[in-house]
């Protein structure tokens, strides 16, 4: 018999920040400020989950100005939307903005944080990183998406345009 301590340890859930630029090399991130690149584009920025993850927050990160309105959301990888924020005023500047969700469950898969803005002065702290890595990497767009669709219309990415959107959960502080 053992004298050692059974250590076995089984994660059933993640736990934690999930953030779009999880997927992007290091030596490849120069982070700014920048205004988002075309009114009422939608942004989707795909993540993927190896566990379940509990979700009660979806931040994204302001500069400034922080002036137009914004709308955030989560899809399936369909493109079926899961949760909308719908049409909210971007702020605070140079701060996270947190957009609180009544908590649920993402199973394990590919999803898509979402953001759509109706204007271009309103700046994201985001990567500038060339179309084709972008592209590389998963990200799409549609045209004249704000707000948000139920069912977005994915197309090959347009801009050169990486803002950072991420998903909480409950209990972890930002």
């Amino acid at each position: 018999m053992s004298t050692f301590p059974d250590l076995t340890y089984v994660q059933s859930r993640a736990r934690g920040i999930v953030s779009a630029w999880d997927e992007i090399p290091n030596i490849f991130v120069n982070m700014a400020a920048a205004g988002y690149p075309t009114a009422n584009l939608a942004i989707y920025a795909p993540i993927r989950l190896t566990l379940p993850m509990d979700v009660d927050r979806f931040l994204i990160s302001n500069g400034s100005p922080a002036n137009v309105n914004v709308d955030v959301g989560i899809y399936d990888k369909w493109g079926n939307a899961i949760w909308r924020s719908g049409s909210t005023a971007q702020g605070p500047s140079n701060d996270l903005q947190v957009f609180n969700i009544s908590p649920f469950l993402l199973g394990p898969g590919i999803y898509y944080l979402a953001i759509a803005m109706d204007g271009t002065t309103g700046q994201l702290m985001s990567v500038a990183g060339g179309l084709q890595f972008i592209r590389a990497l998963g990200w799409l767009n549609q045209a004249t998406a704000f707000t948000l669709p139920q069912t977005a219309t994915f197309a090959k990415a347009t801009a050169a345009y990486m803002p950072l959107l991420s998903l909480a959960s409950p209990g972890v502080t930002v």
